[in-house]
């Protein structure tokens, strides 16, 4: 419950200061270490998985459980490290002892690399939907536990995070209930032909 909470305290108006700035940048401006992992799907798409491994003040520790962030709709990473130090969610999961890592889904500012698609002259390389960004989820969460050493994790997915991920878990239920051991979905997505603004269905 208090994972939850901080949460939604967490996801509010994004700090001005960090809006320019990069994942890294941001991590590393308010002292927090940052690491950066290429992953590799199981359709050649290459994910950029970023961590922070611990606290702001805290030694480096094996000890510190993993948990994988995915974002949502036209966003990165960058979510949640850019609503300043204290609002962070990345940030304040990290400080109480969470070995953080979030992922960037297929086609973001991060992740535009294919192993034979170029996504500015292959279109194939945008012929995706939540079916084959299950294969993201897998990806980072194969890589997270062979890294990190767990058994199990659990993922908190944000907008379309979570349509993809509730994909998974309809199509492949018995892989993921293997690795995962919470799911946390914040603007749940299941159904969008309820949709009233012109611009969403448009796209």
């Amino acid at each position: 419950m208090k994972l939850i909470v901080v949460l939604f305290l967490c996801l509010s108006a994004v700090y001005a200061d960090d809006i320019s700035k990069t994942f890294q940048q941001i991590a590393q401006d308010y002292g927090y270490p940052f690491e950066q992992h290429f992953i590799t799907t199981s359709d050649g798409y290459i994910l950029r998985l970023f961590r922070i491994a611990h606290g702001k003040n805290q030694e480096s520790s094996n000890n510190n459980s993993p948990i994988l962030i995915q974002h949502g709709i036209f966003d990165s990473a960058d979510f949640v490290v850019s609503h300043g130090e204290d609002k962070s969610p990345a940030f304040n999961l990290a400080d109480q002892g969470y070995d953080v890592w979030v992922a960037n889904s297929r086609g973001n500012k991060y992740s535009r690399q294919h192993q034979t698609l170029n996504p500015d002259k292959d279109s194939e390389f945008w012929q995706f939907s939540f079916f084959e960004m299950i294969q993201d989820y897998k990806a980072n969460i194969e890589f997270v536990l062979q890294t990190t050493g767990a058994q199990k994790i659990p993922i908190i997915g944000h907008s379309q995070g979570t349509s993809s991920m509730l994909t998974g878990l309809s199509l492949e239920s018995s892989w993921f209930s293997d690795r995962v051991t919470l799911f946390i979905s914040l603007g749940t997505v299941t159904r969008l032909d309820h949709m009233t603004s012109p611009l969403l269905k448009i796209l």
